[in-house]
């Protein structure tokens, strides 16, 4: 879906899926905001989509998949491009300079999605 500038949509993200595609095509110079609403759980953690950190994950932050980020902070990708993640958060402003389909993740580590639960709700438009 190619979304026309200020057009707007809204999308599911679930935490305990390695890969939720948007199914938002993203082209080289097009920009977007991002608002991501609502709550989801790391195993007993309940966090929004700025994610987290406490000194206990601080022990295991080499494992996360979006290592400069936090746990479970909402990230973007486009082509589950594992060399060049987007922070999204609760609120941004993304400026891409490649184009693909959009994909978006809680930032955790391999393996652990299991115990990952709820979802948010991402508004995404275009901007230009």
């Amino acid at each position: 879906m190619k979304l026309q500038i200020n057009e707007t949509t809204e999308v599911k993200i679930r935490a305990r899926c390695r890969w939720n595609s948007t199914q938002i095509e993203i082209s080289e110079g097009e920009e977007y905001e991002f608002t991501a609403t609502g709550k989801w759980t790391d195993f007993t953690i309940k966090k929004d989509a700025d994610g987290y950190t406490n000194s206990y994950m601080q022990l295991f932050d080499a494992k996360k998949r979006a290592i400069h980020f936090l746990w479970f902070a909402l990230i973007g990708s486009l082509n589950k491009n594992e060399d060049k993640y987007y922070l999204i958060g609760k609120k941004s402003n993304i400026s891409f300079d490649e184009m693909g389909i959009l994909y978006c993740f809680a930032n955790d580590a391999k393996g652990f999605y299991w115990n990952n639960f709820g979802q948010i709700s991402l508004h995404i438009k275009r901007l230009k």
